[in-house]
């Protein structure tokens, strides 16, 4: 729910202030252009912050508990300063950790022991003979590149843990079928139009609202319950979900059937899914004809919903104190089913419920997430305010909430925790080296306070 494109609408009319507690202020002595990061231990639900002065290349580690009360500090400067970006952090019950790099194939491990105070590197150069980098993740206290071996059915996971030590493990994907291509590399080779170059993989986190540029996208990647989940939408009939297991790293493949084109009488057509915990939610169109079906991960049907054009949305949600307009028609005549302009949908978890926006998608988007702020995290951050309407562009979208057995839930949308992190950034625009976590139900918005030199975090809740 981090994305304007959808709660500036959901937000009503006449917000006044509302609470925010503010749970610590850390002081902290650095340079105004300093970078923030924090990583969450799952385990132990501590918070690690990393205060990144790159002018003076050094970095420290802070160790807050579950109330983001300090514990403990470490500070230590890189060896190295050609390593010049931090894309990844992770922490443990044994060291936190920042991952540098100036290219994604020279790597820097900078380990922070908390308990013996005291801090540690590690480098390498990944040779990537033949490959090409897709993505990255952040999982727990591993730091996982993503790689694809060129003209085959190979993925290759380099696999970093908190400590610098790293992991080359080998996913083989032989016998698995692809049906529109010959194997698993062409399925990335694919460009779709503008809005989804080649050898590329949106990377989702289930923690946010997925704005529709991203959403729509063919080839989405996903991290839950300790895998690596891809999804692939480049055939109009099925589908395709590759599950990478962290712990044993084996590899599973299923096929999701899409709606048959003969339901809709027609050929164009367009469709898309999105996975979100143990659920598959799949959308397929045509100019007068909607499917909507959930599914789980075993390929069992939940429940379906059908749009027809001339018939009211009633699986539709509008936000408390307003009126949306729930006419399928006016959403049906916002897709132009003649271009390759794509249908987007994304799901978002309210307290164990699914929050689904179906959108049309204007042609011409920009590729990439480069329009997205940087809130200053990498690995932890769950979610980032970039959107205005006119910059994801949005004609029309269908808002729903659904349980967790796809029944859809009747009433108006509350105001939650990050609308109110919304607003307080949207009131407060001049705050810096904004990071903004989750913590078990809690959500903790960080920014620097130049004025007092404290890193100040704030508590929302729902």
């Amino acid at each position: 729910m981090f994305k304007k494109y959808i709660f500036l609408s959901l937000i009503f009319c006449g917000i006044n202030s509302f609470s925010q507690e503010i749970v610590n202020s850390i002081p902290v002595q650095t340079h105004q252009d300093s970078q923030f990061y924090q990583a969450v231990n799952d385990s132990s639900k501590q918070t690690t912050l990393f205060v990144v002065n790159e002018k003076e290349n050094l970095a420290k580690a802070i160790q807050l508990d579950e109330k983001m009360q300090v514990l403990n500090s470490v500070s230590g400067a890189k060896s190295d300063k050609s390593y010049s970006s931090v894309i990844g952090n992770m922490a443990s019950d044994k060291a936190a950790a920042l991952v540098w790099s100036s290219n994604k194939k020279k790597i820097l491990v900078q380990s922070f022991d908390l308990k013996d105070n005291k801090t540690n590197e590690k480098t390498y150069n990944l040779e990537f003979k033949e490959e090409v980098y897709l993505q990255d993740y952040c999982v727990g206290n591993k730091f996982i590149i993503l790689s694809i071996v060129k003209k085959s059915n190979l993925f290759k996971l380099y696999v970093f843990d908190e400590l610098g030590n790293l992991e080359i493990k080998d996913i083989d994907l032989s016998g698995v079928k692809f049906y529109h291509r010959t194997n698993l590399y062409d399925t990335f080779l694919e460009d779709f139009a503008s809005a989804e170059r080649g050898l590329s993989l949106a990377k989702i986190t289930p923690e946010t609202i997925t704005p529709p540029s991203i959403a729509s996208r063919k080839r989405k990647s996903y991290v839950i319950d300790n895998q690596i989940v891809i999804s692939f939408d480049s055939n109009q009939n099925y589908t395709q979900v590759i599950q990478i297991d962290l712990e044993t790293y084996k590899m599973t493949s299923k096929n999701f059937l899409q709606r048959p084109l003969k339901d809709f009488g027609t050929t164009d057509v367009k469709c898309n899914s999105f996975v979100i915990k143990d659920q598959l939610y799949q959308v397929k169109m045509s100019s007068k004809k909607m499917y909507l079906t959930i599914k789980d991960l075993n390929n069992n049907l939940i429940k379906e919903y059908i749009l027809e054009k001339d018939s009211p949305i009633d699986f539709m949600n509008s936000p408390k104190n307003r009126t949306v307009n729930t006419s399928a028609k006016d959403f049906f005549r916002n897709f132009n089913f003649g271009d390759e302009s794509p249908v987007a949908i994304s799901c978002y978890e309210i307290n164990e419920n699914n929050l689904t926006s179906i959108s049309a998608l204007s042609a011409g988007l920009s590729t990439g997430q480069a329009v997205m702020m940087n809130f200053g995290a990498v690995g932890g951050l769950i979610g980032a305010l970039a959107f205005s309407p006119s910059n994801d562009k949005t004609a029309n979208a269908i808002n729903s909430l659904f349980d967790h057995q796809g029944n859809h839930i009747e009433g108006d949308l509350e105001r939650m925790a990050v609308d109110k992190i919304e607003i307080f950034l949207t009131e407060n625009k001049s705050i810096d080296s904004k990071l903004l976590f989750k913590n078990d139900d809690a959500f903790y918005l960080g920014y620097f306070n130049s004025g007092a030199k404290e890193f100040v975090i704030r508590k929302f809740v729902n």
